[in-house]
């Protein structure tokens, strides 16, 4: 405590002449502009050539060569006292920075300190055991005071106001001292340092200047109990000393942190202030406005109740949930709660399930409870923190958010649903931790991508694969069967007759003279017989037929496409039963790639076996026959030439085919690559019919079939991701019709005949628009889920052209291109060529 006795009779003198001498003239003296010297005392440094140290005089600063007066002796000056209004100091506008050192004299400055400066100025009370007594009236405008020197004290007295002055103890043995009577109140704009404040009684409001400042010393009674502090303004006001005083403690505005102690009985907070801290509050609390236990984070402890009415907010700061990463209000008393509880984000907070953050502990008990509670935690997870109440304390409780709600609120895709549906089913199976650990770690904007990485609807492409290929498949074996109704195309059967005649290209055959016959009758005459003369058919023919094929698939909103790339080949053999029905048996091999999303791969290697058979009907309209020569007439007659006639003929083709397929699957997951390989069956079965118009090399005619596939493939399990899936056994089905028109020309060139052919069909699919796939998680927890692949159109154009080259009257080769084109998110591209042979 600092110790003025040596001070205290001339004080009280200075004092007696002040009250004494009320009709004293109020005189101001003004610093120099260029001063002799920093001595305040110096007469010759002041306009009037003496220095105000008398109760009837001021001090006047503007601008100047010296900035730093200092005193050199005991000075009491600035005012009348009680009867004028004079200003012990007064800065004017424009006024320079001025620091006035009390050089540690006693100094008493009266009617307080005017700063009209638009700079703040500093009274600096150095040297040891200085003293400054602010003595009447109010310090205005932005002045700091600095307690510097040991042993240093500014006093407050007789109903001065601290308007916004900046209170500074810079020694840990200084100190500002409240002399302004029991029950008398005061403002200052901030506290800040060290050392010591005494009240004695009074009620300081502190805050004004808005600054935000640490008060580390000891704010205490002194010899008066009852002073109370309050925190006014916008800043914030941190105690970390250990304070005393035995009054009431108010929170009006801004922040108040109590990172020591205070001795309040009761600490009221009001809507507009907050309180918050790691310290001890003797009392209870009161809130109306908002606490916030810690400093992000921390324990604040309240000895008495804690009371939080219905606008009154209780602040949580969440940084992990271990101890000391979350904050605690420990109430040694009984915790009465309402309004709101707000929980609040600090940094990256990990959590898990099943973490439990105990935020109040009351050993008086909990009683009520929080009316609203902000949700705006903000982890950016799919976690939630709930609220549990306990008989002594609340907890927040770290539990497993929705993946499904999150997923409908977001609008994702149905595929993406329906993995957090699964996600959600196995969100309690200890069998998943390692998945949940990191789902529960991610932040939201990414868990649409990690559901699209765990739906496995890349794999619905196996089923697109065996579809794709059945159609190049029929189309391949109604030509064989064309083929073959036509009998000589790439089996011909030209040059056989014995006459030079040969048969058409249609199939039909045709008859010319034989050769002389016997001598004949009684009458002698000469009769020639006419011969017919038939080429033997070849019932036995064979082709092996390579395939090239191109199909991609377009993205939809619920799955992505792909695209398949094959290569194969088909041999067959057949065999005329009938002039009008033969039956074939064909295999062949084929392998896939799909191209995947995300360099995702399914390699397919599969092989086919099956019958084919078609019947036909040939109806030729009839020749008239030619007329040989009578050999006992002078003349002949020959019948007319034959009209122009058309050919024609119904057809109907049958094929029923097996395969076998493996497939190796590679593809995009979560945190890894999910790989897998299956095999499966798949069934194909044809049937179309037409109508063929012949007349002379051009034949047309209208087209339609009907197709099945059937594609099933086995169950499998994945390996190689965070998120392994068991894909259950599935299948895809294709049910369509195709009606259409095809045309064809024999062009004989020399010895060559070349038919160039043209297709065009409408196509319709009644079967799966989109192919569908099952899965779970491969270690079993959790329900089964449902994907689809892209979803297809259902009408599409088929168009094909080629030609086919006859080289031998055995042997044909041929290549043609197919493309269905027009369907929704669909298009597929073809080649096919090969040879034909018949014996």
């Amino acid at each position: 405590m600092i110790s003025f006795l040596s001070k205290s009779a001339l004080l009280a003198a200075l004092l007696w002449v002040a009250m004494e001498n009320p009709a004293a003239a109020y005189t101001s003296r003004t610093w120099l502009a260029v001063p002799v010297d920093n001595n305040w005392n110096n007469d010759s440094n002041w306009s009037g050539g003496s220095a105000p140290d008398t109760i009837s005089e001021g001090a006047v600063f503007a601008t100047s060569t010296i900035l730093n007066p200092t005193f050199t002796a005991d000075t009491v000056f600035g005012g009348g006292s009680f009867i004028f209004t004079g200003t012990g100091i007064v800065f004017q506008p424009g006024a320079d920075a001025f620091v006035i050192a009390i050089n540690g004299h006693t100094v008493q400055v009266n009617n307080g300190i005017v700063n009209n400066s638009s700079v703040a100025e500093t009274i600096n009370n150095d040297g040891a055991n200085g003293l400054l007594v602010l003595a009447g009236g109010s310090i205005d405008g932005p002045v700091t005071i600095i307690n510097s020197g040991a042993n240093t004290e500014t006093r407050f007295i007789n109903g001065i106001q601290g308007g916004i002055v900046r209170l500074i103890n810079a020694n840990p043995t200084a100190a500002f001292h409240f002399f302004l009577g029991g029950g008398s109140s005061i403002t200052v704009g901030s506290i800040e340092g060290n050392g010591s404040i005494t009240l004695d009684g009074t009620f300081v409001s502190v805050g004004s200047n808005n600054l935000s400042t640490v008060f580390s010393g000891v704010i205490s009674d002194g010899s008066q109990p009852g002073g109370s502090l309050t925190k006014i303004g916008t800043g914030s006001l941190v105690l970390s000393g250990i304070n005393t005083y035995t009054g009431n403690t108010t929170v009006s505005s801004g922040a108040l942190y109590i990172n020591g102690s205070i001795a309040s009985p009761l600490t009221t907070v009001n809507q507009a202030g907050l309180l918050g801290g790691t310290g001890v509050i003797g009392g209870g609390v009161l809130n109306r406005g908002i606490v916030s236990p810690g400093m992000s984070p921390g324990k604040l402890t309240i000895q008495g109740d804690y009371t939080q009415t219905g606008s009154g907010v209780l602040r949580v700061e969440v940084a992990g949930a271990k101890a000391g990463q979350f904050d605690q209000l420990s109430v040694q008393g009984a915790a009465s709660l309402n309004g709101g509880l707000q929980i609040v984000k600090v940094g990256k907070p990990k959590l898990e399930r099943g973490d439990r953050l105990t935020i109040v502990t009351a050993n008086g008990g909990v009683v009520g409870r929080f009316s609203e509670i902000d949700s705006g935690f903000g982890t950016n997870t799919i976690l939630t923190l709930d609220v549990v109440y306990e008989s002594n304390a609340v907890l927040l409780e770290s539990t497993q958010g929705s993946f499904e709600q999150f997923a409908r609120q977001q609008h994702l895709s149905p595929n993406e649903i329906s993995v957090a549906e699964a996600l959600d089913s196995a969100a309690t199976d200890p069998r998943a931790d390692k998945l949940f650990q990191f789902l529960d770690r991610r932040n939201l904007s990414k868990l649409a991508g990690d559901f699209d990485r765990i739906a496995p609807e890349e794999l619905t492409s196996v089923f697109g694969i065996g579809v794709a290929l059945a159609n190049v498949q029929s189309g391949n074996i109604q030509r064989r069967n064309e083929d073959i109704r036509s009998g000589t195309r790439g089996f011909s059967a030209a040059g056989l007759g014995v006459n030079g005649s040969s048969p058409s290209y249609s199939g039909s055959f045709s008859f010319g003279s034989g050769m002389a016959g016997p001598n004949g009758n009684d009458d002698g005459k000469e009769v020639k017989e006419t011969k017919q003369e038939i080429p033997e058919e070849n019932r036995w023919g064979a082709f092996l037929s390579g395939t090239g094929e191109w199909v991609s698939v377009g993205n939809t909103d619920n799955a992505r496409g792909y695209d398949l790339t094959s290569g194969g080949f088909t041999l067959g053999i057949d065999y005329k039963v009938t002039p009008n029905f033969a039956i074939g048996l064909a295999a062949g091999y084929t392998g896939t790639t799909a191209d995947l999303v995300d360099r995702g791969r399914v390699y397919v290697n599969g092989g086919k076996i099956g019958l084919y058979a078609t019947f036909f009907q040939n109806e030729q309209a009839a020749q008239a026959p030619t007329t040989s020569k009578d050999s006992s007439k002078d003349s002949s007659k020959e019948a007319p030439a034959p009209a122009p006639s058309i050919a024609k003929g119904f057809y109907a083709d049958m094929a029923v085919f097996g395969g076998y397929n493996s497939y190796d699957t590679r593809r995009s997951a979560l945190q890894g690559e999910a790989r897998g390989d299956t095999d499966g069956g798949e069934l194909n079965a044809l049937f179309g019919a037409g109508y063929d118009f012949k007349k002379g090399g051009f034949t047309f005619g209208p087209t339609a079939s009907f197709n099945y596939t059937y594609i099933g493939t086995n169950e499998f399990t994945e390996h190689g991701s965070l998120a392994p899936l068991n894909i259950h056994g599935g299948k895809g089905e294709s049910l369509r019709t195709a009606f259409g028109l095809k045309a064809s020309y024999d062009w004989k060139i020399g010895g060559i005949l070349i038919q160039p052919e043209i297709r065009a069909a409408w196509q319709h699919e009644y079967g799966d628009a989109a192919y569908a796939l099952d899965a779970s998680f491969a270690n079993g927890a959790g329900n089964s889920f449902l994907v689809n692949g892209p979803q297809l159109g259902r009408d599409s154009a088929l168009l094909g052209a080629g030609f086919a080259i006859q080289c031998s009257e055995r042997c044909s080769t041929y290549f043609y291109y197919d493309g269905e084109l027009g369907r929704k998110n669909y298009e597929s591209n073809s080649v096919t060529g090969g040879l034909r042979v018949t014996f």
